[in-house]
């Protein structure tokens, strides 16, 4: 199985996933208690998977997911100069130009594979009000 592109982006998702459950999930004392707690804080529209072809092309950063990720990870639309210039000689034809990959990482070659990527996204929340809304328990 293939984990998330880079270790910043596993650590992104898993902030971001931290800040969320402590903002709309009390510590219960049992798991029954916490699945209407759960529902009830949920948007409408929020964790609903999309297929990937109707995710944004123009850079903006989404949370994507494929059958071989292990996690949910952070991607964007991008083009990777590399490609562009081994495609240029005829090289690496097999990778795409351009393809949701790691938006800071130049080497997610796995990700520009034509038969590879994430299959499904989705947008990801609005921040918090506040900085106070994001610290994480212990950390500032």
């Amino acid at each position: 199985m293939r984990r998330c592109p880079t270790p910043e982006a596993r650590a992104k998702a898993e902030q971001s996933y931290r800040a969320h459950r402590e903002q709309t999930m009390p510590e219960p004392n049992d798991f029954e208690s916490a699945i209407p707690v759960a529902m009830a804080n949920q948007p409408v529209a929020a964790g609903e998977w999309l297929t990937i072809e109707s995710a944004p092309k123009d850079g903006t950063r989404i949370l994507c997911w494929a059958a071989d990720f292990d996690d949910p990870c952070f991607l964007a639309w991008k083009t990777n100069p590399r490609i562009v210039q081994a495609h240029s000689v005829n090289q690496y034809l097999d990778l795409a130009a351009n393809y949701f990959g790691d938006p800071d990482e130049m080497d997610d070659y796995d990700l520009a594979k034509t038969d590879g990527g994430p299959t499904h996204w989705m947008p990801l929340p609005a921040p918090p009000a506040t900085l106070e809304a994001i610290e994480v328990k212990g950390e500032k």
